[in-house]
């Protein structure tokens, strides 16, 4: 079972800190934490008991909520071109960040 509790809070203050980030010109960090926002955003939705949470699960859980599939695979776009590959350019990556921001919408 994950142990953090997660919860709006948590999930709205990764989105923050991932804007303050862009604001600032970080974008590589600021990608991790929209994706950090987002994978926290599949398990608070997800009432499935998982024990690892690794991406094959994220990604099943993601196919129950048709709201957050897209933006989840904007998530782990930037997470793997972004951060881990620093293949994106500034423009690909504020496409994809539009997506990941739509949690506060939905998370209300």
């Amino acid at each position: 079972m994950y142990s953090l509790q997660i919860t709006k809070e948590l999930i709205l203050n990764y989105l923050k800190e991932a804007d303050d980030l862009i604001s600032r010109g970080d974008f590589v960090q600021a990608c991790e934490k929209y994706y950090k926002a987002a994978e926290d955003f599949i398990k608070y939705l997800s009432k499935a008991n998982i024990r690892r949470w690794d991406s094959r699960a994220l990604f099943k859980e993601s196919k129950k909520f048709p709201c957050v599939r897209d933006l989840w695979r904007s998530a782990w776009k930037l997470h793997v071109d972004c951060f881990h590959n620093y293949l994106m350019d500034e423009n690909e990556i504020m496409i994809l960040i539009s997506d990941v921001r739509k949690i506060r919408d939905l998370i209300r």
